[in-house]
């Protein structure tokens, strides 16, 4: 028990809380002559006797916790006091001296990470602040108690595409789901084509709306949506491959990025099939120049280059990775003027005919077996033992008359305006001429019923009717 102040005149005050014990009939005149031996006795003279007391302030330690000291005069010993009984969860604090639930952050601790970390505050335990376990992605963070650590559990997702199913939280936090366009809209009994839009998740009769919905994902294709027919065009584009150099070309491979420039044979980009010849100075096979192309679904329309000087043969050869017009390798026939009742103008012939560039000038190129749609040639200058690069071009569509890739209402309306011989740069004869004579499979050069019947049944999805020049 804490000790008071001990002065005599306390003393004196409290004597008669105190055992007092007489020491029969002893006689004092001061304190002094009565003094027992005892420590913890108060040894006093009164009116010439002596008394002694116990004096419990002596024995006290100060602390409350420890209970009250008090004197044991027969063992001149101090007796223990009874320490004090605190209410259940607390303890009495030997730093605080009173009943408290702790002393210091080891008292509070529970051990468990998801609580926090608790305090104590003047005797008294504060609960922590549990730990803020982050989300990542679609996962959710949270607190594992078995663990004692932040851990993830995926949530419910969407990845707001309407075409997949299954949605779910991949291991990086992202939501995928399983596209339906995996099994396309040909499954369905009113669509011949199409694909599901994502704003739906419905079948569309269609394949897009407009260009971006046409974007397959190579940076050098010219993705485009057809309209009103509503089907993609995915065209390969040279310009994004560009090197800026003639005797390191580069080409659109959109499964390979830009690859070198090929003629069937590796050239490692060189344009030249005599890679020697090649000139970067004037962009060159030995001085040779190539021609100009255009083509139509039936016609190559081929312009002699009038740089190249002497007489010069014109090539044409199928793509080797074309089966149907590989085997093809022909020079351009000539016959001036061009007859358009000859069927034998602007043939494929096998031995080379030479001419000079003014006299070739334009010639249209038409044979129903070796010059087809959709097929992919390659047109040379022949200037005697070196030939120029190669002008690489893509015959169209079946029944397609202005080149937007299909066969359709526009074209039917456009070969009609031809039959009534209303010709214009951009709807030419070669355009619109797309039957051949019954003889030979060559177009005849005349705009009839039977060109706008034949485009009728290529818009209905005809397939051409002249054999392949190639087995």
């Amino acid at each position: 028990m804490k000790r008071g102040a001990g002065s005599f005149a306390f003393v004196i005050g409290s004597f008669a809380a105190m055992s007092v014990r007489a020491l029969g009939g002893g006689l004092c005149s001061t304190p002094a002559d009565c003094n027992d031996g005892v420590f913890c006795t108060l040894d006093l003279c009164t009116f010439g006797q002596c008394t002694h007391g116990h004096n419990n302030s002596q024995c006290s330690d100060g602390l409350d916790c420890t209970g009250e000291e008090t004197c044991n005069a027969a063992t001149d010993q101090c007796q223990a006091g009874t320490p004090i009984q605190c209410p259940p969860g607390l303890f009495c604090s030997p730093i605080l001296d009173r009943c408290v639930e702790c002393d210091d952050i080891s008292d509070c601790s529970d051990s468990m990470f998801c609580n926090g970390f608790e305090t104590c505050n003047d005797g008294v335990c504060a609960d922590g602040t549990p730990p803020n376990c982050p989300d990542k992605g679609c996962f959710n963070g949270f607190c594992n108690t078995s663990t004692n650590q932040c851990d993830l559990s995926p949530g419910a997702c969407s990845d707001g595409n309407g075409c997949t199913v299954g949605d779910h939280c991949d291991p990086d936090g992202i939501c995928v789901g399983t596209d339906l366009n995996t099994v396309p809209c040909e499954t369905h009994a009113d669509c011949s084509r199409g694909f599901c839009r994502t704003a739906t998740g419905f079948c569309d009769c269609t394949e897009c709306a407009n260009n971006a919905e046409c974007n397959d994902g190579f940076a050098c294709t010219t993705d485009t949506c057809t309209l009103p027919t509503g089907f993609c065009v995915n065209a390969p584009n040279d310009a994004p491959c560009a090197t800026g150099m003639f005797c390191n070309q580069r080409i659109c491979d959109p499964e390979f990025g830009c690859p070198p420039k090929e003629l069937c044979t590796p050239t490692d980009g060189n344009p030249c099939t005599t890679p020697a010849s090649c000139n970067e100075a004037n962009d060159t096979c030995g001085g040779c120049r190539p021609p100009t192309v255009t083509p139509t679904s039936r016609y190559l329309r081929i312009t002699a280059n009038p740089a190249n000087a002497g007489s010069v043969a014109l090539v044409v050869k199928g793509d080797c990775l074309l089966d149907s017009v590989s085997c093809v390798s022909r020079y351009v026939d000539f016959d001036s003027p061009v007859n358009p009742a000859d069927p034998q103008a602007g043939r494929l012939v096998a031995g080379a005919v030479s001419k000079t560039a003014a006299t070739w000038g334009t010639v249209m190129v038409r044979d129903g077996t070796m010059i087809r749609p959709s097929s992919t040639y390659l047109v040379m200058t022949e200037c005697g033992a070196v030939r120029s690069a190669a002008v690489r071009v893509t015959t169209l569509v079946y029944g397609d008359t202005d080149g937007n890739g299909v066969a359709n209402f526009t074209d039917i309306a456009r070969d009609v305006d031809a039959f009534r011989g209303f010709f214009s740069p951009t709807l030419t004869l070669e355009q619109t001429d797309v039957t051949e004579s019954s003889s030979n499979c060559r177009p005849n050069r005349v705009v009839n019923f039977s060109d706008i019947t034949e485009i009728v049944r290529a818009f209905q999805a005809a397939v051409y009717p002249c054999a392949a020049a190639c087995p």
